[in-house]
């Protein structure tokens, strides 16, 4: 909703999100995206997304299509929301084209490919869309010839939403990955991927009489290795 106390809510919510990126300091490959029900980029919740004082926390529309989306025809080609202008059964609301609130947002390390992780230049899209529905539904005339004719029917269907996609491309890193093992224990150490050859361990001489452990994991907890 648009209310005060709605605005207020998505605010919040962003700054937790903010607020873990900037106590990472450090940039990376960042993705945020998802059903906003932002209405318009002076929105609290998209400042805190776009203009954060954090470089690191800084999230930014990869169409640089920044404005008042909500009920404006000048961003008929970006509208998500609605798909219809009546009710259907599954509760999903009505009121035609006449939003964006469906997002697709990077971190600067992937616009400008600097991490091995880059945004195709011109393959965001928004599923459905023409630009020639505004205020109206997706299979109403014009003929919405932007996807063959089942699926804009399947879409209308579906949900209120039109869903959004963007291709990503993966640079894989050939060069061996090298670190320097400190006086700490555990050392954790967080490798660049993709990487195609090895992983070099190197320890200095006051460790070399010590016993070393050593676990390759994946991001997502699996063990990949371990001595």
């Amino acid at each position: 909703s648009s209310d005060t106390n709605s605005a207020k809510l998505r605010a919040q919510e962003v700054q937790t999100v903010t607020n873990y990126l900037s106590s990472l300091n450090e940039g990376g490959n960042y993705i945020f995206m998802g059903d906003f029900n932002i209405y318009e980029n002076s929105e609290l919740a998209f400042q805190n997304l776009s203009n954060h004082t954090s470089p690191y926390a800084r999230l930014y529309d990869p169409l640089n299509r920044i404005g008042a989306w909500h009920n404006n025809s000048t961003y008929a080609d970006l509208h998500t929301q609605s798909t219809r202008t009546t009710n259907l059964p599954d509760g999903g609301v009505s009121g035609g084209m006449d939003d964006r609130f469906d997002f697709i947002m990077t971190s600067d390390h992937i616009l400008n490919d600097s991490s091995g992780i880059k945004y195709l230049s011109g393959s965001y899209k928004t599923l459905g869309q023409d630009g020639m529905h505004f205020n109206k539904s997706i299979n109403d005339m014009p003929n919405n010839v932007s996807a063959p004719a089942n699926v804009i029917q399947a879409l209308y269907e579906m949900s209120d939403h039109l869903p959004v996609y963007a291709d990503l491309v993966v640079q894989p890193n050939n060069s061996n990955y090298v670190y320097s093992v400190a006086q700490r224990n555990p050392v954790i150490v967080k490798a660049v991927n993709p990487f195609t050859n090895n992983i070099s361990l190197y320890w200095d001489n006051s460790m070399i009489s010590k016993e070393a452990i050593i676990h390759i994991s994946s991001i997502d907890g699996r063990i990949l290795y371990t001595s």
